[in-house]
């Protein structure tokens, strides 16, 4: 059966050992080394699409083995669960933003409580946002 997509590359010796080094430093298996320079080469010379480059990027940078994931520490799970929480009632306040019972002093509160956390909680930058836009009906 004949590979239609298959190519023997012949590389001289400084190129074989920049591959190399690129596969070491990168962590990857050879196919996926040699198909990560194809890709960044045929990027740089425009003949790939940036969407086409990004999937192809994402594919060949894989690595070879995957870092063993460290288990976190109860005050990392802590952390965690809290930031979770948080995220759930900031969902939760932003469905109820426009609700004529909620006063001034309310939004205040909880755009205070968003400022806090934007860096950390999607949501929190979310409603900051919304309000600067007044998506919202104050």
């Amino acid at each position: 059966m004949q590979k239609e997509h298959a190519a023997i590359l012949y590389l001289n010796p400084p190129m074989r050992l920049a591959t190399y080094k690129i596969q070491a430093f990168m962590e990857l298996g050879p196919s996926f080394a040699h198909l990560y320079i194809y890709n960044e080469g045929l990027h740089a010379m425009g003949q790939l699409s940036e969407q086409e480059y990004q999937i192809n990027k994402l594919r060949y940078s894989k690595k070879l083995v995957e870092a063993p994931v460290q288990p976190l520490t109860r005050e990392q799970i802590k952390e965690k669960q809290r930031l979770e929480e948080m995220q759930r009632t900031i969902q939760a306040v932003m469905t109820e933003w426009d609700n004529p019972k909620r006063n001034t002093e309310w939004r205040e509160k909880w755009l205070r409580q968003a400022e806090k956390y934007k860096d950390q909680i999607p949501e929190a930058k979310q409603l900051i946002e919304r309000v600067k836009a007044r998506v919202f009906v104050p």
